[in-house]
């Protein structure tokens, strides 16, 4: 829902557990709606005792209480859903992680909308590796192939891997380029790397000849350059 980030319980890359408290959204105006709804309620609800004594010597009455009582009726429904709002603005974690998100001091006070995203909850033992692959080397990204990460942090011990899945449609990457999306699961390892590590990523594909290996790029630029 459309509100005004408050307050974080929590820091960046905290631990958090399931039910634990994030952040809160400003109330006020919340608050103040539950309380609206709660005195026309308790209206809506004289007004209908008030007509229901003196329906049974009135037959006007008859008529005007079934209108009186779908009022308290949709009275409740709308102070029932001020009340979760209310509920709502005290945002916790729907699972146990890592929370990530940047720094509460960048969300303080500020708007947000429905659907923003505001932060993250990743389980590290389910640490994914996200690759993009160039468009001409797109083959390459076939399920199950087989994957080598090298970390970074640690390039000499490539940690194995498998792509579990990728994108049909290209996408331009932050540093401008048209590339495909692939995701690869660690395979072989009880404790994935630390999530938001760098890496570069190894794709196996089928076996070709020498020729093919050495002359496709070449001859790919060739066709972009003469049109065919």
């Amino acid at each position: 829902m459309d509100g005004v980030v408050k307050a974080f319980a929590v820091v960046p890359y905290a631990v958090v557990a399931v039910g634990q408290l994030l952040f809160s959204l400003d109330d006020v105006t919340l608050r103040g709606k539950v309380e609206l709804s709660e005195r026309t309620l308790d209206v809506a609800r004289a007004e209908y005792h008030q007509v229901s004594q003196s329906a049974f010597s009135d037959r006007r009455g008859g008529v005007q209480l079934a209108t009186l009582e779908a009022q308290v009726q949709l009275r409740e429904a709308e102070l029932a859903f001020s009340r979760l709002q209310m509920e709502r603005a005290t945002v916790t974690a729907p699972r146990s992680g890592v929370v990530i998100f940047t720094d509460p001091r960048d969300w303080i006070g500020r708007p947000v909308v429905t659907g923003e995203r505001i932060l993250s909850i990743a389980d590290p033992t389910e640490a994914e590796v996200k690759i993009m692959v160039a468009v001409e080397d797109g083959q390459v990204l076939r399920e199950g192939a087989e994957v080598l990460v090298f970390l970074d942090t640690d390039p000499l011990h490539p940690v194995p891997a498998r792509l579990v899945r990728a994108a049909y449609e290209a996408e331009v990457t932050p540093a401008g380029v048209l590339a495909y999306r692939g995701v690869a699961a660690f395979t072989g390892t009880d404790s994935p790397p630390r999530l938001g590590l760098q890496a570069t990523a190894k794709i196996y594909g089928e076996r070709v000849t020498l020729a093919l290996y050495l002359f496709r790029r070449p001859l790919t630029a060739l066709r972009r350059f003469i049109g065919f």
